[in-house]
């Protein structure tokens, strides 16, 4: 019994010893592999490191080493260093073109000022001169031409020449028949006035004739007393208006002779004129008439002035 226990542990015991085999048999394995990794990793980093080395080197493969890539890098400084001097230069003698640029410039647009402004200055001086000259035209075109062209002008001063030369042409005509109509009336007038005395005569005539205006008038008032304000001959008449101011106009009929005053006309329109010869003088008579007429007054007035001196000593005498 106690033989086959013994065997039994001997037997558990090497079992157990092959299990820890197997298992630190394992163990070395992953360690194995893991050594090569670690080989591997370490080849790799050997070979980027040599060709980190090499290509540090790669700048001066004569001389080698760090001192070459410190002269390197002095000289690369110092050829900046040039490169910036000469870009200083360069911007000061740009900055200087610039300012004389800009001179120029501000030296050109005073000058184009000053012409702008001369310019202007001339340019308004013409302007005012221009409307200075048109006024004048203007002023003397209208004072030459009035309202009228040239033309229009002539042709009027043609006509108004013409209508002159018309007119003086019937005043002469008329002039004249009216010289060789009242010539014999007014020798005698001229008589009468020569042997009597014009101050004399004048008193005489203009009662006559204002007789007469004022006969007319009552019977014109007589006939038409509607009209009472407007019949007076000579009402509201001034010496610029040949008519009446109120807006009577006369019209002459000269072909038709005028109308004759009747007695009963007279009678009714004159209470107080009774004479015949006052009717008698408003009726229109023949230049024979008159002369005749005239003759016979002019007798009657130098046989009163023969009488005129008979009486006068009468007078004298009866004294």
């Amino acid at each position: 019994m106690s033989s086959q226990q013994a065997i039994r542990a001997q037997n558990d015991y090497i079992f157990t010893l092959q299990v820890q085999a197997d298992k630190y048999a394992r163990l070395i394995s992953s360690v194995n592999l893991r050594i090569k990794t670690i080989d591997e990793e370490w080849k790799t980093v050997r070979e980027k490191l040599a060709e980190l080395r090499l290509k540090r080197n790669e700048g001066d493969q004569r001389g080698g080493g760090i001192n070459a890539v410190k002269s390197k890098i002095m000289s690369e400084s110092r050829e900046v260093g040039k490169l910036e001097n000469r870009l200083a230069s360069c911007r000061t003698r740009l900055s200087n073109m610039n300012l004389e640029e800009q001179d120029a410039f501000d030296e050109i647009y005073q000058n184009l000022a000053i012409v702008i402004t001369r310019e202007k200055e001339n340019s308004e001086a013409f302007r005012k001169e221009a409307m200075k000259s048109e006024a004048l035209d203007t002023h003397e075109d209208g004072y030459f031409r009035g309202n009228f062209r040239i033309d229009e002008e002539s042709e009027m001063k043609q006509t108004l020449q013409k209508l002159d030369v018309a007119e003086n042409a019937d005043y002469e005509r008329l002039r004249q028949s009216a010289q060789r109509e009242f010539g014999p009336v007014a020798r005698a007038v001229d008589k009468l006035y020569n042997s009597l005395g014009c101050n004399e005569m004048m008193p005489i005539i203009e009662q006559r004739s204002n007789d007469l205006v004022e006969q007319f008038t009552r019977r014109l008032q007589h006939k038409h007393p509607q009209n009472l304000a407007t019949t007076s001959l000579g009402a509201h008449l001034q010496p610029s208006d040949p008519n009446r101011a109120n807006g009577l106009h006369l019209n002459f009929n000269l072909n038709q002779a005028p109308p004759l005053l009747t007695s009963h006309d007279a009678n009714s329109g004159d209470p107080d004129n009774n004479s015949g010869d006052e009717d008698d003088s408003l009726v229109p008579v023949s230049t024979a008439e008159l002369q005749r007429k005239a003759a016979k007054t002019l007798a009657m007035q130098l046989s009163n002035a023969k009488m005129s001196p008979t009486r006068n000593k009468k007078k004298k005498n009866q004294k």
